[in-house]
């Protein structure tokens, strides 16, 4: 069931593969209150080209629905843009 379509901001921390369909891409989201990591659900048709333009620190946005699978709120990507290259 999806929620909603939010566009959520972060920078890249981490992609690694779940099984053949997604991979889990880690970002962090930072505020006053610290860091903040969120899992994303990252379709690998989407994981492959992000992987090879984005890197650790970039800043990204995510067009992302919110769904509810298993009584476990899960986001799952549907766009991924590269907004700013890391200074790394």
């Amino acid at each position: 069931m999806g929620l909603n379509t939010e566009i959520l901001l972060g920078k890249w921390w981490s992609i690694n593969k779940a099984n053949d369909e997604y991979s889990i891409l880690s970002i962090v989201y930072s505020d006053s209150d610290g860091d903040i990591t969120v899992p994303i659900y990252l379709p690998n048709k989407l994981s492959k080209p992000a992987k090879k333009h984005c890197k650790y620190g970039c800043s990204i946005a995510i067009k992302e629905m919110i769904y509810i699978i298993d009584n476990n709120v899960c986001i799952i990507a549907n766009k991924l843009s590269m907004i700013a290259g890391s200074n790394q």
